[in-house]
């Protein structure tokens, strides 16, 4: 008897190789074992649903994936369920980074992530990885027309945690701020 029914797995720095890639030929016949045991996959992730589904192009609709932190649910390939941040939430946080001109934000949507024209040029290289689907906007002053997730920040990595902590002060059981490390958070 086997003694679970599932598999779940994290993918930064877990399951993915520090230059993000696997073993496919290894996790192709892993994934083989598992559905023949009935043991499902599942891919727990803070990164956008389609950066996931990218590093499993070959596999994703046998698979689960708990995407944007747990706001996004994929399974079997169809939308299982989401949550999203309230509009006004969101109105309110972009007019909080935009008086902190330290912070680059990019705002995770259902059918995109967006990022502001004017973002600074490393982070959107960076971010083109992570959101290999997102649209460059003039500013998030108009929000498009998305279901939003969460942003994802850019701040000097000094100021980091003050940054989560003053969030996490003003916006307190409305929204969680938290370090993804490397001077970013969520």
């Amino acid at each position: 008897m086997i003694p679970f029914k599932a598999v779940a797995i994290d993918m930064d720095g877990t399951f993915l190789r520090d230059d993000k890639s696997y073993d496919k030929k290894l996790f192709s016949e892993l994934l083989n074992k598992m559905k023949e045991k009935d043991i499902h996959f599942i891919v727990a992730s803070g990164n956008q649903f389609e950066r996931t589904r990218l590093d499993f192009t070959e596999y994703w609709k046998d698979m689960s994936f708990v995407a944007e932190n747990g706001m996004y649910l994929v399974d079997d390939g169809k939308d299982l369920s989401y949550e999203q941040l309230d509009r006004s939430l969101v109105e309110e946080l972009v007019d909080f980074m935009a008086q902190r001109p330290e912070l680059t934000p990019a705002l995770c949507g259902k059918e995109n992530a967006y990022l502001e024209k004017n973002s600074d040029s490393k982070f959107v290289k960076m971010m083109k990885y992570y959101l290999p689907k997102h649209k460059i906007v003039d500013s998030f002053e108009q929000l498009p027309d998305d279901v939003f997730f969460k942003f994802t920040v850019d701040v000097p990595k000094e100021k980091t945690l003050s940054t989560v902590d003053e969030i996490n002060k003003k916006f307190a059981g409305r929204v969680f701020a938290t370090s993804s490390g490397f001077g970013n958070f969520d």
